[in-house]
């Protein structure tokens, strides 16, 4: 046993007591002579270092967590969900029998206001053609085609499975998602597949078409803001097969509204506008830490940094 002298001060480190200061003028360095106290000082200040640094690494881990890659590539991907597979049901009226994941059905006014009463829907190309999708008061509302009673080549997209369909002359609205992660003055390109068919129950040769566009503000959603698709007549009972439109843009603000709106006429002859693979490619920015994470990774440095100090000081008391 040997009497340690004048203490100066002590530090607790997760449960640890740690002498920091010694008066050695008095004591000299029993450390030096004492093979048995020498060895556990170091492992004490080697178990501090470990435990310091890994919770430092957790820490660092939970920042990665929230730090994008500053590019995610040229071709980013922004759409949620461009085949509308993703839904809480397989169909029915948009917004209020079923909801698409990262989709709304919207006033084409506003596309920030939810409607549950446009007339848009979702289902595939069997069962628009034969029982019809639910809509919002119980009834069905169907397609011409095969299973109608129209041979008229009616099928789905390229990608097949679900699509939307839209009446564009009755109760018109948008679909609509909100993009993020857009970098101002970059070019990005938009891409979807469209055809056009006419309600079951119904006779005459509809128009049909799409309007389309990318807007920061959501009542600036016109029609025609960025472009339109050719208007198609559709043939009694007929169905105009799919084909594929693209437009580009430059980003005015890091988040938009990418939206679609159903053209068509006359309300007497049910014109409906169809959409399928929907995609927005481009640049995507980079994420910046907060000011809360710098602050973190800050003092996570100085930790190891203090820990490491204090081990090489053992390290030498101990020589």
């Amino acid at each position: 046993m040997f009497q340690v002298g004048t203490i100066n001060r002590e530090l607790t480190i997760q449960g640890c007591r740690q002498i920091s200061q010694i008066d050695l003028k008095r004591i000299g360095n029993p450390l030096r002579d004492q093979p048995v106290l020498r060895e556990m000082a170091m492992n004490i200040f080697d178990s501090l270092t470990r435990k310091a640094m890994s919770s430092f690494v957790f820490a660092i881990a939970a920042v990665a967590t929230q730090i994008s890659p500053a590019l995610a590539g040229p071709n980013h991907q922004f759409v949620v969900n461009g085949g509308f597979e993703q839904a809480t049901r397989d169909s029915g009226q948009i917004g209020t029998v079923t909801l698409v994941t990262g989709w709304n059905s919207t006033l084409k006014g506003d596309l920030s206001k939810l409607s549950a009463d446009r007339y848009a829907f979702l289902g595939d190309d069997q069962e628009f053609t034969t029982t019809g999708v639910l809509g919002r008061k119980g009834g069905h509302l169907g397609l011409w085609g095969p299973g109608k009673g129209a041979d008229n080549g009616f099928a789905s997209s390229s990608n097949g499975g679900n699509f939307i369909a839209a009446d564009g002359a009755w109760y018109q609205g948008a679909i609509s998602q909100l993009v993020t992660g857009l970098i101002v003055g970059q070019a990005y390109s938009v891409s979807f597949e469209w055809a056009a068919a006419q309600q079951y129950g119904f006779d005459g040769a509809p128009t049909a078409g799409w309007s389309f566009g990318v807007t920061s503000d959501p009542t600036k959603a016109k029609n025609g803001t960025y472009g339109a698709t050719p208007t198609v007549t559709v043939p009694e009972h007929g169905f105009i097969n799919w084909t594929n439109q693209t437009f580009d843009f430059v980003a005015d603000s890091t988040s938009s509204y990418l939206y679609f709106i159903a053209e068509g006429a006359p309300t007497g002859q049910p014109p409906f506008s169809l959409l399928d693979n929907v995609s927005l490619t481009g640049p995507h920015a980079a994420a910046v830490p907060e000011p809360g994470t710098w602050a973190m990774m800050i003092i996570g440095f100085g930790a190891v940094g203090g820990v490491m100090r204090r081990q090489a000081r053992a390290r030498r008391l101990a020589v």
